[in-house]
């Protein structure tokens, strides 16, 4: 990512790339960044509203599991319990996403802090 930056220079490692493999990464980037951006915003200002009818559903599904689980009914089992899954999974992808990027920002912070204090210069 630093490497698109036109006064940045190319790190060595991005240099042992082929030319064609560095545009093909800077397109999947170009392309990504933007689409997750379109895709967590509005899950994050509808999360409010939404949140609570998942867990209603959820609430709603246990029960109903347990009695096909213990009525030997699989296919209704299984059923439930996919349907439960994918009820989950857009909140802990989406968990999963800001957990990472919180971890970034924090790292970045206290580097930058701890060079502050210490009284150098980033110098890349």
């Amino acid at each position: 990512m630093k490497s698109m930056l036109p006064w940045r220079g190319l790190h060595p490692r991005v240099q042992e790339l082929k030319p064609w493999v560095r545009r093909v990464i800077t397109l999947w980037v170009v392309l990504v960044i933007p689409a997750l951006i379109y895709f967590l915003v509005p899950f994050l200002l509808l999360a409010p509203r939404l949140l609570p009818l998942v867990w209603d559903s959820l609430v709603a599904r246990g029960p109903a599991l347990a009695a096909a689980m213990q009525a030997g009914e699989l296919v209704t089992a299984a059923v439930d319990l996919i349907q439960m899954c994918l009820l989950v999974l857009p909140w802990a992808g989406a968990a999963l996403i800001f957990t990472v990027m919180g971890g970034q920002l924090v790292r970045a912070v206290r580097t930058r802090w701890r060079r502050r204090r210490a009284g150098t210069r980033r110098s890349e």
